[in-house]
């Protein structure tokens, strides 16, 4: 436990738990937040894969009204129509994901601790295998188990926002009090894509 007189800064939060780190005590004074923004992740879906045009998305507990909006927003103006399906339950996780097959080309799956787990996501991919539907995950790791493709946070670019705000709060400088990742990532499943039959940029 950190010294009560230590000021906290924290490297790696998604927006919508923010709030219950700044509760969290009063010496919070800043983060990085991690959260792709959809506009970044659909043009790469976009320039990756351009003869896809339409996406689903599993909407779990953790995704707001202002989440989808917003997704929906940039969605539109890439030319994607969306197919929004919501799962409350990660025991559902699959069964929502298969309701998808015949409206969407791919399937995202944003971020959201309380429906993948390791329990949950290797029948969700066995499924995106077998039924050829391709899932365009939230992490390095979400692609390298199967997913076809995957954004997310650049972790190092992360670190060093993160150290900045703390040298900044050392020197006794004001600092916001939250501050967006600058740089984001991308992976790409050659092998699931094979598997799939899915021609895309990345592997031409």
């Amino acid at each position: 436990v950190a010294p009560h007189e230590l000021t906290l800064v924290t490297g790696v939060v998604l927006e919508r738990n923010l709030e219950s780190h700044t509760n969290l005590s009063s010496r919070f004074r800043t983060a990085v937040t991690v959260d792709l923004p959809p506009e970044v992740l659909l043009k790469e879906i976009a320039q990756l894969f351009p003869g896809r045009t339409r996406i689903g998305v599993i909407r779990g507990p953790m995704q707001t009204d202002a989440n989808m909006t917003a997704f929906e927003r940039a969605a539109r103006r890439f030319g994607f129509t969306v197919e929004v399906a919501i799962c409350q339950s990660s025991r559902d996780v699959v069964e929502v994901f298969l309701n998808l097959k015949s409206r969407a080309d791919l399937v995202w799956c944003p971020p959201n601790a309380q429906l993948y787990n390791s329990a949950t996501l290797k029948p969700l991919l066995i499924a995106s295998l077998t039924s050829r539907l391709p899932i365009i995950g939230f992490s390095e790791q979400f692609v390298q188990a199967g997913a076809l493709a995957g954004g997310f946070a650049d972790f190092v670019e992360v670190g060093r926002q993160t150290a900045a705000l703390a040298l900044r709060l050392v020197r006794d400088e004001a600092v916001p009090s939250r501050q967006e990742a600058r740089k984001f990532r991308f992976a790409y499943n050659q092998r699931v894509a094979r598997m799939l039959g899915v021609r895309s940029a990345a592997g031409e």
